[in-house]
């Protein structure tokens, strides 16, 4: 099963850029499950003090927004009860096409074990991300996390030229790498110096693939 096959059982909806598609894990009550279709969104957080954090991104097709449906269905408490609520945002980081698929659904074929290995496999890949992310945050440099997210990110455009979509603001990705915007302008800036990426208009083009990759690698130092 390919998680196209699962477009056939929601609702088509279309979600606004800033929009949120899901709205919690810990106690939330959604009714939903979203299959992306196309766009780009993001699991996210945000502190007492209003700070936004960004775990992973997520292109489509992509399985989101179950983890709700999977704690009511398994009747599980996903965090320690003497911590607050944990809220967790699934946000649209660009305008999004998704299908919508209710509860009722959902559990018709999370019985269904070519739908429930499909899942797995989703939750398996979400865990293996978060980890990851975790992983870099520690153990690699601000300037290798954010090649590794333009690398990773970067689209063949209708020119057959890889780009950064516009989306990824200064802002989103100080979100994502936990560094001030300051810090990804000074980090973007050496990149053009040495020729890795360039502007074009709102687009970054990436010019030299090996030179990210020797940044992540620490082959290549950059002073920033």
């Amino acid at each position: 099963m390919d998680i196209t096959d699962l477009y056939k059982y929601g609702q088509k909806v279309s979600v606004k850029r800033g929009e949120i598609i899901s709205d919690g894990i810990e106690g939330s009550n959604d009714e939903y499950m979203y299959v992306l279709e196309h766009g780009l969104a993001a699991l996210t957080s945000t502190n007492k003090k209003g700070d936004e954090y960004i775990y992973l991104f997520f292109r489509g097709p992509k399985c989101i927004g179950f983890a709700p449906l999977v704690r009511q269905h398994l009747d599980i408490q996903p965090f320690p009860s003497i911590h607050e609520p944990a809220m967790f945002t699934i946000l649209a980081k660009s305008d999004c096409e998704l299908y919508r698929i209710d509860r009722k659904t959902f559990r018709m074929l999370i019985e269904d074990p070519k739908t429930s290995g499909l899942l797995l496999q989703v939750v398996f890949n979400t865990y293996m991300g978060v980890l990851y992310h975790y992983y870099t945050s520690r153990e690699t440099s601000a300037a290798g996390r954010l090649c590794w997210l333009i690398l990773e990110q970067s689209e063949k455009d209708k020119h057959g030229e890889l780009t950064l979509d516009p989306v990824f603001t200064y802002d989103e990705l100080s979100h994502y790498l936990g560094v001030h915007t300051i810090t990804v302008a000074r980090i973007m800036s050496s990149l053009k110096r040495i020729g890795a990426i360039k502007k074009c208009g709102r687009k970054t083009l990436i010019t030299d693939v090996q030179k990210l990759r020797d940044v992540i690698n620490e082959d290549l130092s950059l002073e920033y």
